[in-house]
């Protein structure tokens, strides 16, 4: 035992004073062990300055001023299901700032009881009128059964010991920093390669370098880069593993992972109209043909109501392309009441108008005119049967509240996808950290995270193109970002006010739904009884945002070309 407690959430007074200065007195002859207590704050009656769940403006300011004792929050990044979010906000000041020495994230672990027929179960399964705090207790890193979740993993990486950041990127000069206190970096090795878009060419090496800086300072240090004449995004990665067995660790075991950009340069190619197209715009709905494609609008709800290519139906004709604004809430929102806040964005809205016309250059827009984040959408639509849609909202006039979501969503059959983005594990804009923009190959079964009650899960984000069954999905102006699932948003949903859902209410369908999104709003996680995510990490409906993506019949080899 290193550090003695007060305990916490007790408040402060003159018991506590008098307990304090008992125990230093009996740990002056004996290990000197610091005392601290929660609730004394920043009273003289402890040792640490350890408060309960601060955000990353609080670590600022304590950061820049100096407490003349060690910070060290003894509860932070409430770890309630799909949580942790802007921990790496948090972590940025704690390591700029030496007097901030880190925080206790509450906790480690779910505690829920598995049930063959419901899954996991936790407070309120056990009886009626029997006392709980429904999920509360399940706030964990781990599932019950240890299974990690995906925050787990941003934990890792902003806990790692070594990190390696760009100095001079595109003349390969970099800087490793061992955040170690007591080891030197003799006992490692550091892997890196360049990819370009996502991919490797063979000759283009793996490589490695060894190092043997000291605790606590910093190495620049200078790689060979391969020739970049080609458009495209460049990446660098890093791996760092134990060259040798060590105390735990074995040999290979990778320890801490970086990757930076080096540089993107190109401009992608414009897509050139070849073809015919007729359409109709009738009461209803609006009609577009040609000889390879055939797309229905339904002018009422304002959505692609199919969309043909060689008479194969590249989407669900029974669902569509839909505007969609709404994720399962996560444990995160309801503590805050953002269901509620939001509940307005559960159900598109329907637009004012919707119309169709030919261009000049063979292709068809529909222009849908409405009001808020459906203010104005327009669907272009080539000959080849490529659709590419462009989205502008406009601030809404009702209370500024955030939006969940903006993007669409569609179905299809297939399971399997690969994309070009951030993974493996699911990531969020205030959660990504962790992740690396690479090509990976998954399923929407696999993307599905067991979370103890379930809720959003599965995102990814900063993609720039994403190839499932039939089609691919290709950036705009910005990268994109997507779900892609076994189970509608509906099966996840919990309703406006938290219900007791488990793992058993959620069904298996024979579809994958894929949302693709310019944004979602961050998950947050500085706790979960009222904060919410940062605001600059949040969509807000008195903002206006611009974004497109294009959703086309061809591979990626043509969908994702450069000029």
């Amino acid at each position: 035992m290193t550090i003695l407690s007060l305990g916490n959430e007790a408040g402060n007074g003159y018991n506590f004073y008098e307990t304090y200065k008992a125990l230093k007195a009996l740990e002056k002859d004996g290990q000197n062990r610091p005392v601290v207590y929660e609730r004394a704050e920043r009273d003289w009656n402890t040792d640490f300055i350890n408060p309960m769940y601060p955000g990353a403006e609080w670590f600022r300011r304590m950061g820049e001023q100096e407490s003349g004792r060690p910070v060290v929050p003894c509860e932070y990044s409430h770890a309630m299901g799909n949580s942790n979010g802007s921990l790496d906000w948090q972590w940025d000041y704690i390591y700029a700032h030496k007097h901030l020495q880190g925080g206790f994230i509450w906790d480690w672990v779910d505690q829920g009881l598995y049930d063959e027929e419901r899954g996991w179960t936790y407070g309120g399964d056990y009886g009626e009128n029997a006392p709980s705090d429904a999920n509360f207790c399940c706030n964990g890193l781990v599932n019950p059964d240890r299974d990690p979740h995906p925050a787990f993993y941003e934990v890792k990486h902003q806990y790692q010991n070594v990190s390696i950041r760009a100095v001079d990127a595109q003349n390969g000069v970099f800087e490793i920093f061992n955040r170690h206190y007591f080891t030197d970096l003799s006992k490692y090795s550091v892997k890196y390669w360049v990819e370009r878009d996502g991919k490797r060419p063979f000759w283009w090496f793996t490589r490695r370098k060894h190092f043997q800086t000291a605790p606590q300072t910093a190495e620049q240090f200078t790689v060979k880069l391969p020739r970049m004449k080609k458009p495209g995004e460049y990446r660098i990665f890093f791996e760092v593993s134990a060259a040798e067995d060590l105390p735990l660790i074995e040999k290979g075991t990778i320890l801490a992972c970086d990757e930076v950009l080096i540089q993107s340069t190109g401009t992608r190619k414009q897509r050139v109209a070849k073809g015919n197209l007729e359409v109709t715009n009738g009461d209803t709905q609006i009609v577009v043909r040609g000889t390879k494609v055939e797309l229905v609008f339904n002018k009422a709800d304002g959505y692609v109501k199919s969309w043909k290519v060689k008479g194969v139906d590249l989407v669900d004709p029974s669902f569509g392309i839909r505007p969609n604004f709404w994720r399962a809430p996560i444990d995160n929102d309801y503590g805050n009441f953002a269901p509620v806040r939001t509940a307005r964005f559960k159900e598109p809205g329907k637009p004012e108008s919707a119309n169709a016309a030919k261009q000049a250059d063979g292709t068809v827009v529909i222009t849908v005119k409405g009001s808020g984040v459906r203010a104005s959408e327009t669907y272009t639509l080539y000959p080849d049967g490529t659709l590419k849609i462009a989205v502008e909202t406009a601030p809404g006039t009702d209370r500024n509240v955030e939006i969940p979501r903006l993007g669409f969503r569609f179905r299809v059959a297939e399971d399997a996808f690969r994309y070009y983005g951030r993974g493996p594990v699911e990531n969020y804009w205030d959660r990504a950290s962790c992740t690396f923009k690479r090509i990976w190959n998954s399923s929407a079964t696999n993307e599905y995270y067991p979370y103890v009650r379930p809720q959003e899960c599965g995102h990814h984000t900063e993609t720039e193109w994403l190839a499932i069954g039939p089609l691919t999905v290709v950036r705009g102006a910005e990268p994109f970002e997507f779900n892609a699932l076994r189970m509608s948003i509906e099966d996840l949903d919990g309703g406006l006010y938290k219900s007791q859902t488990h793992l058993c209410d959620v069904p298996t369908r024979d579809y994958t739904e894929v949302c693709i999104d310019y944004r979602q709003s961050g998950v947050g996680g500085y706790d979960s009884w009222g904060a919410r995510p940062e605001k600059t990490r949040t969509l807000w409906s008195t903002e206006s945002y611009r974004y497109n993506f294009t959703l086309t019949p061809d591979k990626v080899k043509k969908a994702y070309q450069y000029e």
